[in-house]
Formats: C-alpha cells, structure tokens, sequence
C-alpha cells in the first residue's frame, strides 16, 4: 500500500510536468524513460570502455548570466568541458522553501549543440535515503526543447542550495545562443493524493553557450 502510495504522488508529479508541456509527451512515455533512467542509474555514461570524446575543431563554453539574485535562484553554470561537450549544471541557490520536485524546459539551438546525456545532481538526494527520479529528454518531435523532471519519491522536501541535474551536450558548429528556460517550476511536497503545488515565482537564467 505504501508502494502504491508514492508510485501515485510520483505519477501525480508527472503528471503536473506533462500537462504543462502541453502534452506532447504522452504518460506511458514518461514514466518508461523514468524507470529506464533510474534502471541506469540517471545518465547514460561513459558506455563500456568508449574512451574519453574524440577531440574536434569546435571547442564548447558557457557564459553564465549575471545576477544579483542571491536567493531563490535557479542558475546554469559550467561543469566541465571535455573534447567538443560541455556539461552544465543546473544550480539552485539558497531556496527558501522546501521542494521535493521540479519541472522545466531548456530550449536550445540544435544548429550550434546537441542534447547528449544527463546526470543527476545532489540538491533533491540530501535527504538521506531518499529516492530520487530524473527525466531528461528532448520533447517529442523537437530537436530543440529538452524536457527536465526531478522528484523525490515521498520525500519531505530539501531547501538551501545544490545541484539539480547535469545536462551535457555537444558542440557542432561554431557561434553562440542563450538557452532558456521555459514552463518552469518547482514543486512544494504535499501528502498524496493532494497534486503538486508549484513554489511562488522564482528567478531562473542561463547564460549564453558558445562553440568556437
């Protein structure tokens, strides 16, 4: 019964995702590339031996936007750059409430990067023993809009600051574009079978990624 329980708060979350993303993604989708996901740990790796990434003329960088937020901040910064990738990560920065889920699109330039793989971050998995889903996936029939899911499996909520994801890409071509933010939120823990509740407005910004 508990099982069901937190599969249904679970489902409930995204749910909430799904609809905001105007339901280009269908639910069986969803929750398949969940379960494949935490089956795999929540990235796609390194593969087998593959080696590190053959090294190309195009070299990828992040600028991150500045701000003068201090607080409720959710910011992308540069993690590393590897050959012709870069992984960012997705920060969030002194959250003053708790929030055990989140939900958002980064829409990019696919003529400049790709979408390659992600990784989880370690803000939602704070409280120890908690399990923790990750969904990252360009949306249905687009090359440019990566869809992002987070949530805590009846989990209490974390707040302060940490890293919700890492998203990699790569780069193929040389100029530079601002990814952005869209349909963004992040969820406040609510006692099933209440849905998600999204957190007041929040200050979220990227920066400009670039391939030289």
């Amino acid at each position: 019964m508990e099982n069901m329980t937190i599969a249904k708060f679970t489902l409930a979350i995204f749910q909430t995702m799904i609809r905001r993303t105007r339901g280009l993604l269908s639910l069986a989708l969803i929750c398949t590339l969940v379960l494949i996901f935490s089956a795999c740990g929540g990235s796609s790796g390194g593969g087998g031996g593959a080696g590190a990434p053959v090294s190309t003329s195009i070299t990828p960088d992040f600028l991150p936007s500045s701000t003068n937020v201090t607080s409720n901040l959710i910011s992308v910064t540069k993690k590393s750059v590897q050959g012709d990738t870069i992984t960012l990560d997705v920060e969030v920065t002194n959250l003053s409430s708790l929030s055990s889920a989140a939900a958002f699109d980064l829409v990019f330039n696919p003529s400049l990067v790709t979408f390659v793989s992600f990784a989880p971050g370690t803000f939602f998995e704070d409280n120890g023993g908690v399990k923790v889903n990750y969904l990252a996936a360009l949306q249905s029939n687009t090359n440019n809009r990566l869809v992002v899911g987070v949530t805590q499996q009846n989990g209490a909520g974390v707040k302060g600051s940490g890293v919700m994801i890492q998203l990699t890409f790569k780069a193929i071509a040389i100029g530079s574009s601002n990814p952005n933010f869209e349909i963004n939120n992040l969820l406040a823990p609510t006692p099933p079978p209440a849905p998600p509740a999204p957190l007041p407005p929040l200050t979220w910004v990227t920066g400009e990624l670039m391939g030289s």
